[in-house]
């Protein structure tokens, strides 16, 4: 007997630079992006990862009324020595404040310990959310997301916009 589970990756970067979940970054624009410069591309990261948590928490809800015992969940992995803050730096992004920054980060693999707790913890819930109790680095342990993660309206946008970009509906 096993149990399924989906497990979405998430960031610190949900609640920064704080604007709420917003459509036009789900919709189909023939690949621009939106935004240019470091403004734009973490704009667009934030939401990313605001999505991925809206969504865990959203499938969570579907699955919980269907009577589903999949589990949805959500990690988030702190602030970890990645290409992502390699690349930022690279091309220009938070010159000298990343380079401080990465001092306090912790490795990739450390990263990763939200997720695999998402992934192999027998007693993990559906709709919980893990990472480090703190913005960079620690142990994975249960957080409590903020408002903007489990509003019951960005749940509704964000399937219905999902729905309207894969072109039919994802029924649970």
């Amino acid at each position: 007997v096993g149990e399924a589970r989906v497990v979405n990756h998430s960031s610190s970067a949900r609640d920064h630079p704080g604007t709420p979940l917003t459509e036009k970054y789900f919709q189909k624009n023939g690949g621009n992006l939106g935004g240019d410069g470091n403004d734009g591309r973490w704009e667009r990261y934030h939401q990313t990862k605001l999505a991925n948590i809206v969504f865990a928490f959203a499938m969570h809800d579907k699955l919980a009324a269907k009577g589903s015992k999949v589990k949805s969940l959500v990690a988030h992995p702190g602030l970890a020595a990645t290409n992502l803050q390699a690349t930022t730096n690279k091309d220009g992004g938070f010159p000298g404040f990343m380079t401080y920054m990465m001092k306090m980060s912790q490795s990739p693999e450390d990263g990763t310990c939200g997720i695999m707790r998402c992934m192999c913890d027998p007693d993990v819930k559906s709709g919980e959310f893990y990472g480090v109790n703190g913005v960079f680095y620690g142990p994975a342990v249960s957080l409590k997301a903020s408002k903007r993660c489990s509003d019951p309206k960005a749940k509704d946008t964000l399937w219905r916009a999902s729905d309207d970009a894969i072109g039919e509906p994802f029924v649970i």
